[in-house]
């Protein structure tokens, strides 16, 4: 097997299987969100590619039977009451009839860029033409993103000329799984993010003296609109191509300001037609442009808020980074995040590589300074929109927003120059699968009750 062929085909091995057993194992509308984007998917099928608004005639209308589903997994109020039932039970709730003549008004539709539902979107359609209720259509939905999602992420594992193991640690990590086994934009945005990733570490390393050529450009450039359009707001993870050292500064910089350009100004232009047409329902206590005044009016203020929200939360965006599976309430036991915090130096034992190409601290520098500016603009972002003006921390930040940017952090690290010890690479397989085991496991404790027909908890 070669070497490129070996991370690719383990990180299907283990994808494929736990991300499959996560889809079916979370009951429908469990993920994040998860109801309102179905409600988008819908009216997508209907033909409204402009989000609708949130009142009056206009207003998205889906079948009451997705909010008889909703209640019926995650109960009323928040946090979620979950009901425990049998497995029959619950799959019960995939047979749960459509009835698209009784409908209801959907408030607050999700406004993302139509391209970052595409996977979901064939999967749903098939469903509808064949009449499936929502459950099946959830189901459908999950398995369409999971594929596109495996596929994407394969296919950047082995474009990545280094890393490879970091990044099939990151790929399976539990909450990368369970994002890409839901119905919403994040397979999309995640693989594009480490597609974009990839090729830049391919450009970058290349032999070759000259700038990058036609078809390196114009692949960088997919990547980037991909990311661009998936969910806006990852832009600045285009500013890695500062890492491809071909060609002269004045070249690399231009590079870089194209590739941010095709990043940032298509989905900026699609949030802001899409805000006039249908503006986002305010969150409690959130008013952006009065958070923007108060920025303008204290620009450094915003770097003592950042020290403060790391301190008190980094430890809860940690967490959700590797793994808070469902409704953000299903958290692992405690041997599975230590299996992930084992797994990911087994990972970067596994990369070591004796004819490994020279890899500059410069070049790593631009990688994690990239994953910063991504990481800052995510912060700015969810202070701007939840979280009331001059608030002391950032609020309603989770660690899983990072997930794109994140392999921008594996690329920059120094590898080993020497031969990988013979246990590395098992070591991984076994830890990042005893971590997915203990995510579906999980699941299975907070939704099932497996020697009773059903029992709240």
């Amino acid at each position: 097997m070669s070497e490129a062929a070996a991370p690719v085909r383990a990180f299907l091995a283990l994808a494929a299987p736990l991300g499959l057993a996560l889809a079916l194992a979370l009951p429908p509308l469990a993920a994040p969100d998860e109801a309102r984007h179905l409600g988008r998917l819908w009216t997508l099928l209907d033909g409204a590619v402009l989000p609708p608004p949130a009142t009056g005639p206009e207003a998205a209308r889906v079948p009451r039977s997705f909010a008889t589903l909703d209640l019926a997994v995650n109960g009323p109020g928040v946090p979620a009451q979950v009901t425990r039932r049998s497995v029959q039970d619950a799959w019960a709730l995939t047979r749960l009839p459509l009835e698209p003549e009784r409908s209801t008004r959907l408030p607050n539709v999700v406004s993302y860029p139509p391209v970052a539902y595409l996977p979901a979107l064939l999967g749903v359609a098939a469903g509808r033409a064949a009449g499936a209720g929502p459950g099946a259509l959830v189901l459908l939905g999950r398995l369409a993103n999971l594929a596109a999602w495996l596929a994407l992420t394969a296919w950047a594992i082995a474009l990545c000329p280094r890393a490879r193991w970091l990044l099939v640690a990151l790929a399976t990590l539990p909450t990368s799984l369970a994002m890409a086994a839901a119905v919403s934009t994040d397979p999309l945005t995640n693989a594009a993010g480490l597609l974009l990733l990839a090729l830049v570490a391919r450009a970058a390393l290349a032999p070759r003296a000259a700038p990058p050529a036609r078809g390196e450009l114009a692949g960088l450039g997919a990547a980037a609109l991909l990311l661009g359009l998936a969910k806006p707001g990852y832009a600045p993870l285009a500013l890695a191509a500062l890492a491809i050292p071909r060609g002269r500064g004045a070249q690399r910089m231009a590079l870089a300001a194209a590739l941010l350009t095709v990043a940032a100004v298509p989905g900026a232009l699609w949030l802001a037609v899409a805000s006039a047409h249908a503006p986002p329902a305010p969150l409690a206590g959130a008013d952006p442009a009065a958070q923007l005044r108060w920025l303008a009016a204290q620009p450094l203020a915003f770097a003592a808020v950042l020290a403060r929200s790391l301190a008190g939360f980094g430890g809860a965006w940690l967490q959700s980074l590797i793994g808070v599976i469902g409704p953000l309430t299903v958290v692992l036991p405690g041997p599975a995040y230590a299996a992930v915090a084992l797994a990911l130096p087994a990972a970067w034992l596994a990369d070591a590589d004796p004819a490994a190409p020279a890899w500059p601290g410069r070049r790593r520098a631009w990688l994690a300074a990239a994953f910063l500016a991504c990481a800052l603009a995510t912060l700015a972002m969810t202070y701007l929109a939840a979280n009331p003006p001059g608030a002391a921390r950032v609020r309603g930040f989770q660690g899983r927003y990072l997930l794109p940017a994140v392999p921008a952090l594996a690329l920059a690290l120094p590898l080993l120059r020497r031969a990988p010890p013979a246990f590395a690479r098992e070591a991984l397989l076994a830890l990042a699968a005893a971590a997915g085991l203990g995510a579906v496991a999980a699941v299975v404790a907070r939704y099932y009750a497996l020697w009773a027909t059903s029992s709240p908890t």
